[in-house]
Formats: structure tokens, sequence, C-alpha cells
């Protein structure tokens, strides 16, 4: 799912559309939100396969040595409108024996460049800011989310209406952050 910019933000779906040949040739788009539509991105004449390119995102992404009780787990290769035609992201997880997944990078191919990082945004050099810390995983995220909640609640039975608002505000700030949220998967 992807997040498109608009006055009324709502996620999207997008899935990539074969041809015979098994070349990209369209995106299907559909939003929700309260105007939901379903909208045909077509690409221009494609030479590349989809098995190829998968296997550029995974040339980049095996070139590091996962840690010991740790093994890569590459998710599922997804497609995304950009400016003048399409990219494709995977997301490498580091999954670890002894704790939670963790996203270890994602790598991108827009148009003949491939990239990775840590985040979406530091792989096509986007990174929030010098404060960006990387990816959080979903027990983190869960367990950030839920301490706010509470400093929320508590702010309210003080009457503390400053406490409330800083709760509030970095609450905000938390679910605004475009970090990859993605649940892990499944190995096999």
């Amino acid at each position: 799912r992807i997040v498109l910019p608009a006055s009324d933000p709502a996620a999207a779906w997008v899935q990539p559309v074969l041809d015979t040949g098994d070349r990209v040739t369209g995106l299907v788009i559909a939003t929700g939100g309260a105007s939901r539509i379903t909208l045909w991105l077509p690409l221009p004449q494609s030479t590349s396969r989809w098995q190829q390119i998968a296997d550029r995102l995974q040339g980049q992404a095996d070139t590091t040595t996962p840690p010991r009780d740790t093994r890569w787990v590459r998710g599922a290769v997804r497609a995304f409108p950009v400016a003048g035609g399409i990219a494709f992201a995977q997301t490498t997880y580091a999954w670890r024996t002894t704790a939670p997944p963790t996203i270890a990078r994602v790598t991108v191919l827009a148009g003949d460049s491939v990239m990775a990082g840590p985040t979406l945004g530091h792989a096509v050099g986007a990174a929030l800011g010098p404060n960006d810390a990387g990816p959080i995983n979903t027990l983190d995220f869960r367990a950030r989310v839920e301490s706010l909640h509470t400093a929320m609640r508590a702010a309210i039975r003080r009457g503390d209406w400053a406490a409330f608002g800083d709760a509030f505000d970095a609450l905000g700030a938390l679910l605004e952050a475009p970090l990859p949220l993605v649940p892990p998967p499944v190995p096999r």
C-alpha cells in the first residue's frame, strides 16, 4: 500500500499487471477513503521481465552477510508509480532467533538505478533528517503508541493540558513518520 499526497489522503493498493511475456504493462491503483477510485496507469513498452526485476533487487540486497544468529528474509517485490514511470521496492528483514524480526534494508529499482538503505527514504536519498533513527519494528511501534496513549490519559486525569499536548504531538509525529511498518514475512 502507498499513501497518496492529496488534500484528503487515503491509502492506495497498487498491483502490477504483467503481459504474457512476463513484462510489466501497467499498474492498477485503487484508492480508499471517502472518494474511492480505481485507476489504470499504462506503462511504455518494457524489456525487463518480472524475474529480472526481482533478480536486480535481490542482487543488491545480497551484498552483505547477516550477523550471527540472523538470516535475511526478503519480502515481496512491490511496484509504485513515480514521475515518468514505475519503481520497484523490496524489503529485507533481519530474522533473528532470539528477537522479533526487524527491517534490515529496503532496495529500490528506479529506471536503471538500484539503491538500498535502512529505510525507503534512505534508499532514495530522502532521509527524514539528522535525527532519523531508521526503521522501527511493529512491536516497538505498538509499545511507543501505547506509552504515549497512557501519558495522554494520565495528563487528562491531572488536568495537565500542556503534558497532554506534548504526548499528542509526539503521537502525531510517530504516526506521520514514513517509516516502513510492514509486518515481517513468515519464514519458509
